[in-house]
C-alpha cells in the first residue's frame, strides 16, 4: 500500500512538471512589467539593475513581439548581463521564445513547455560544433511568499548535438509567473538575482520607491522628453545613448560629423512612452569605421529636438 501511495505521488509530480498549460507565464510579456536585480561579481563590485517591458504587440498569427530595456541605476548606465535594448518573438502556439545571441538573431532561446532533459540547437557552426540549450532542472520553489515552478535553462557549446553536456555559457532560471529570476555561471562574469518585480501591476519583493514607481510611473517615466549624454564619452568602440519619451512619438536619432553631414541613422521609428537605450558602434551607414573626432547626435521626437556631442577615440 505504501509503495502504491509513493508511486502515485511520483507520477503526480511528473504530471505537474510536464503539463504547462500556462507556459507563457514563465515569460511575462506585458508592457510595464518591471524587474529589479541585484548584480554581484563577488566582493569587488555590486550594483542594481532594472529591466522594463517597454513595448508589446501581436501579429495576425498570434505571435507576440516584446521589446525590453535594461539599465544600471547606481548611477544610470549600461546594464550588465542584460542588453540595453532587446526584442523577443513569442510563438504563442508552441510556447517558444526567440531572441538574439551573438551568432543568431532569431535563436530559439526558451521552450517554455520543455520537459526535464529536453535539449535543442540554437546555432550550428557547420562542422565546428553547436550552441545548445538544455533543461537541467524543474522544481517547485517559494518566491516572495508564493509557490511556483522553476525551470533551469543551461546554454552550452558542444561538438556533438546529441550531447547533454559541454562547455557551459550561462544558466537562466525562469520561474512561472515571474520570468527571469537568475542569470550567471559559465562564461559570464558575475550573477544577477531577482530582488523585486512589478508584473501585471502586482508588486513582488523589494518595495523601494524605485520598484513601486512603475505603478505611479512619474518617478521612472517623467512627463517630459529627455535625451541623456551618451556613455561612455569619449568612447571606443561602442557607446550607449539613452532617452525618455513622455508620450507616443515619431523618433529620429541620427549622427552627424562636425561639418553637419549625416553619417549614421540610428533609429527612425514610432515609439510609445518609455525609457530606451540605443548602442552605436562608431560605424557609418555603410558599415565603415569612422575616424577619430567629434560627432553630433541629433534626436527629434515629436516637437522635441536635442543635440549632444560625442567623441570617438581609437
Amino acid at each position: 500500500m505504501k509503495f502504491k501511495i509513493l508511486l502515485f505521488l511520483f507520477l503526480a509530480q511528473c504530471f505537474l512538471f510536464s503539463q504547462d498549460n500556462d507556459a507563457l507565464k514563465y515569460f511575462p510579456h506585458k508592457t510595464g512589467d518591471l524587474w529589479e536585480y541585484f548584480y554581484s561579481d563577488g566582493p569587488m563590485y555590486t550594483d542594481t539593475l532594472q529591466n522594463l517591458n517597454i513595448k508589446d504587440s501581436t501579429d495576425s498569427e498570434g505571435n507576440i513581439y516584446l521589446t525590453q530595456s535594461a539599465w544600471r541605476i547606481n548611477p544610470t548606465q549600461s546594464p550588465i548581463l542584460l542588453n540595453s535594448l532587446e526584442t523577443y518573438k513569442i510563438d504563442t502556439a508552441n510556447n517558444f521564445v526567440f531572441g538574439a545571441i551573438e551568432q543568431n538573431n532569431n535563436a530559439l532561446l526558451y521552450k517554455l513547455n520543455a520537459n526535464l532533459g529536453d535539449k535543442w540547437v540554437i546555432f550550428d557552426y557547420q562542422g565546428n560544433g553547436f550552441e545548445m540549450v538544455r533543461v537541467d532542472e524543474i522544481k517547485e520553489i517559494t518566491l516572495f511568499g508564493y509557490t511556483t515552478i522553476l525551470k533551469s535553462f543551461v546554454f552550452y557549446f558542444t561538438s556533438d548535438s546529441t550531447d547533454t553536456t559541454g562547455l557551459d555559457r550561462n544558466i537562466d532560471y525562469l520561474a512561472k509567473g515571474f520570468g527571469l529570476i537568475y542569470r550567471g555561471g559559465g562564461d559570464l562574469v558575475g550573477n544577477i538575482y531577482l530582488t523585486g518585480a512589478v508584473i501585471d501591476r502586482i508588486l513582488y519583493g523589494d518595495t523601494t520607491d524605485i520598484i513601486t514607481s512603475i505603478i505611479d510611473p512619474s518617478p521612472i517615466l517623467p512627463n517630459k522628453f529627455k535625451l541623456f549624454q551618451n556613455y561612455p564619452n569619449p568612447f571606443n568602440p561602442t557607446t550607449s545613448i539613452k532617452f525618455i519619451l513622455s508620450e507616443l512619438s515619431d523618433v529620429s536619432l541620427k549622427v552627424y560629423n562636425i561639418l553637419g553631414k549625416e553619417v549614421k541613422v540610428l533609429l527612425i521609428e514610432e515609439l510609445p512612452r518609455g525609457i530606451y537605450s540605443i548602442q552605436w558602434n562608431g560605424k557609418d551607414n555603410d558599415g565603415n569605421i569612422l575616424s577619430n573626432g567629434t560627432y553630433l547626435i541629433r534626436m527629434l521626437a515629436g516637437s522635441h529636438k536635442k543635440i549632444i556631442k560625442t567623441v570617438l577615440l581609437k
